[in-house]
């Protein structure tokens, strides 16, 4: 019965409550009645006659699935992925990583891919009989997703999915002909290209140079070269450009630092922060915040609206899908946005674009700030120590263990 609930509460009823029913009402009778083994009988009949009775069908479709063009037959893969699978099997390779990389298991934190990428993965694993780190599955542990989500955070990140792996292990990081997100970019240049075809491209992926703490340390080194302070934060630009939101000044029942949140309902749009941006320097700025994945599934997007004093029409122009932030810190998501000012660009509204179902978010630690303008904190979350480099929090321990 387990095992049945799994698959079969998304069934039609009559697969799914009648089949329960019968079965615990069989029990009861067997239990209950002055012949058991009658009543056994019965419900066995039963079972053979269900599969007697779906025995044509299943053989009908398995001759047809076997006529056509089933890739789970050699003779059908394409030529390239066979060439390609063929390579990976003279490798003793551990794992397999496909990209573009999808990775949907918790249902609330995710990556999304290409159908053509998911297909190519799983006919790899199955042909060459190697686990992928992509999954695409669902009911899996928050936890997990966020260490995988995490893996593809920016390089002076730790990756903590790394150490769980083992640096002993050898995986084949592998690309098809599709355009990539930048942390992808990233791992693809710090591998060792071992063979390619007309689709494919496969490397030697090294989880230690993937994790090296360079650049992490680089930022310790950039932090002591920021001696110009101010209330919040440091920076080595004297009087550095920032706006800064803790909302400390809202009531909520979780804080991702410091005294209070934003907290809210979800509607059709809901606007977290407003700039007046008369007068600002024309740049590029970055804005950052943290989104609680835990209130309530983070199936929002984030958006920066401009109006123009020339324009009727406030525009819509970079956003973000929070489920998919690769920067988790306690559950909360980092959210990165920009803007660029320009003479007629007049205001900025931060949006929260969901689905309407007036379920609770919580959103805290809101920066904005200048491209290029790089600004420090340290500080306390618990018991752990933070390096806070531009809104990103990283452990002040990264890389010690």
């Amino acid at each position: 019965l387990k095992q049945f609930r799994v698959l079969g509460r998304f069934s039609w009823i009559f697969f799914y409550v009648f089949t329960v029913f019968v079965i615990v009402n069989f029990y009861r009778l067997r239990q209950q009645h002055h012949n058991p083994k009658l009543i056994s009988l019965v419900f066995y009949v039963g079972i053979v006659f269900y599969f007697v009775e779906a025995a044509s069908m299943h053989m009908r479709v398995s001759s047809i699935i076997s006529q056509n063009r089933n890739e789970f037959k050699p003779e059908f893969l394409k030529p390239e992925l066979a060439e390609m699978v063929d390579f990976v099997k003279t490798k003793d390779y551990d794992a397999v990583i496909f990209m573009p990389f999808a990775h949907l298991s918790s249902e609330s934190i995710m990556m999304i891919g290409s159908e053509d990428a998911n297909h190519d993965a799983f006919l790899l694993s199955y042909y060459a009989h190697l686990p992928l780190v992509n999954s695409i599955s669902s009911r899996m542990s928050i936890d997990e997703a966020i260490l995988v989500n995490n893996f593809f955070g920016p390089e002076f990140a730790e990756k903590e999915l790394c150490k769980i792996i083992g640096y002993d292990k050898k995986i084949a990081l592998i690309k098809n002909h599709e355009g990539v997100r930048l942390p992808e970019l990233q791992m693809v240049w710090t591998s060792r290209e071992v063979f390619s075809n007309q689709e494919y491209t496969v490397f030697d992926f090294d989880l230690k140079k993937w994790n090296d703490p360079y650049y992490f340390n680089q930022l310790l080194l950039a932090e002591n070269r920021a001696v110009h302070k101010n209330a919040h934060w440091k920076s080595s630009i004297e009087n550095a450009w920032y706006r800064y939101e803790p909302y400390d000044d809202q009531k909520s029942d979780k804080q991702f630092y410091g005294k209070g949140a934003l907290q809210g309902k979800k509607s059709g749009i809901d606007a977290i922060y407003e700039l007046d941006c008369t007068g600002l320097k024309d740049t590029v700025y970055e804005v950052s915040f943290w989104y609680y994945s835990q209130a309530d599934r983070p199936d929002v997007t984030a958006f920066v609206e401009e109006i123009y004093s020339n324009r009727k029409k406030a525009e819509w122009k970079d956003s973000y899908a929070i489920s998919q932030s690769n920067f988790i810190v306690d559950k909360w998501c980092r959210v990165d946005l920009e803007f660029t000012v320009t003479p007629e660009l007049e205001k900025v509204s931060i949006l929260l674009t969901g689905n309407g179902n007036g379920k609770p978010y919580i959103v805290d630690e809101l920066l904005v700030k200048p491209a290029g303008t790089d600004l420090f904190a340290r500080r306390m979350k618990g018991r752990q120590e933070y390096l806070v480099y531009n809104n990103f929090w990283l452990r002040a321990n990264s890389f010690s263990e």
